[in-house]
């Protein structure tokens, strides 16, 4: 606690310090497309964000990292396909947050022609307000949560009619929001503004290593360690499988060190990896990919391991149903209204069926590869941002 107190203070320190400079900056901007993101840590949504600045790269846009990321380890992505602006703590703390947003409002609004694409920046909430009429406004919403008051639906509610654009991942997550916007009584020309633009991966070249039938089902969680990822209930599963005597070996990829002392001698704690290859690694050799999310859009871990020919058991949350399932044959659902101790059972249940039918799982792991390489290609996401950002 007192090591973040004295982080916190150094980083206000040189926030204001740096006030004058940062400010110049964005004086200086002579870009015409503006992007508004709060971090560049590990994370899938920051990875979905680093694609989208790569998309419009050729337009030398300006990226605004509005809060102070956990690490480093996106940052270089970032780097190549925008001029990134830190605002350190000017963005984040309650004391400095308003003033510097209304500053930067009286800014862009000079520039004119503009347009500003943001996602899950509480700065830009309190930016938003002041933004000209005539400045292109869009939003990325990655899961839809507007059943939690102050949560991003809630909080962008007082200039929603501002947007000329909100992204979603899918056809659900846009009824949702229609529904949302209908609740609040918002006038129906919003609901056409709500456009879906799928995740994507890169399609993967590898020879399957992997071997049916495997005296070992490896299976993988690759996550940060957020409370609403639940890597307790990953941990507790391990636990269940090794109380079993079953044949499973688990291994977390990410910030889980704190469960050093605690998980069974069936799982291995890889750490954070933030290098694509050694990431690729774990993918290739794992026959399970397990998400135990409280809540989720279309996490990238899923659409990562399906091209990895990886099957995902996840709890049903977001997205995830319409392309996860026993009946499109590309992954199982766990129902994520019961109990954790219930859902503990049931992963425990759904990987033990995999490993005992293993004939079912290989053909599962190749209608992942298919699914992903036809509907979540690279090319596909490129255009439809190009599309909507370029406004062409």
């Amino acid at each position: 606690m007192y090591k973040e107190k004295m982080r916190k203070l150094f980083h206000t320190v040189k926030s204001v310090i740096m006030y004058p400079h940062i400010i110049g900056r964005i004086n200086k901007i002579e870009s015409n497309i503006i992007f508004f993101f709060p971090f560049y840590h590990t994370g899938g949504g920051e990875q979905v964000h680093a694609d989208i600045l790569n998309a419009v790269k050729d337009q030398f846009p300006v990226c605004i990292l509005t809060e102070m990321s956990h690490n480093q380890d996106l940052k270089s992505e970032y780097q190549k396909s925008a001029e990134l602006i830190e605002l350190i703590r000017l963005g984040s703390k309650k004391s400095f947050r308003k003033f510097v947003a209304k500053r930067v409002a009286r800014i862009l609004n000079r520039k004119g022609n503009l347009t500003i694409f943001t996602c899950n920046s509480p700065f830009f909430d309190l930016m938003a307000p002041f933004l000209d009429d005539k400045i292109r406004k869009i939003d990325l919403i990655h899961t839809y949560r507007g059943d939690v008051v102050g949560d991003t639906e809630h909080r962008t509610l007082p200039y929603v009619n501002q947007l000329d654009n909100r992204v979603v991942l899918g056809n659900k997550q846009r009824e949702l929001t229609i529904g949302f916007y209908k609740r609040f009584g918002l006038p129906d020309y919003l609901n056409e503004r709500v456009v879906v633009i799928p995740n994507a991966v890169p399609l993967v070249n590898f020879n399957d290593s992997r071997r049916y039938p495997t005296k070992t089902l490896n299976i993988l969680f690759v996550s940060r360690n957020g409370w609403e990822k639940r890597p307790r209930m990953f941990v507790d599963i391990a636990k269940k499988a090794f109380e079993k005597n079953m044949p499973f070996h688990f291994t977390m990829v990410g910030d889980f060190e704190e469960f050093g002392n605690q998980v069974t001698p069936n799982v291995t704690l890889a750490g954070r990896v933030s290098d694509k290859q050694k990431l690729g690694t774990f993918y290739k050799e794992a026959h399970v990919l397990l998400v135990t999310s409280v809540f989720e859009g279309l996490p990238m871990v899923i659409l990562e391991g399906m091209s990895y020919g990886v099957v995902p058991i996840s709890t049903g949350v977001g997205e995830i149903p319409y392309h996860v399932g026993e009946q499109s044959e590309t992954g199982f659902i766990i129902d994520g209204s019961l109990k954790e101790d219930a859902m503990v059972l049931d992963f425990v249940d759904k990987i033990t069926y995999v490993f005992e039918n293993q004939t079912i799982l290989q053909s599962f792991s190749k209608k992942v590869v298919k699914k992903v390489a036809g509907e979540f290609s690279k090319s596909a996401f490129i255009e439809n941002y190009r599309r909507l950002i370029l406004n062409k």
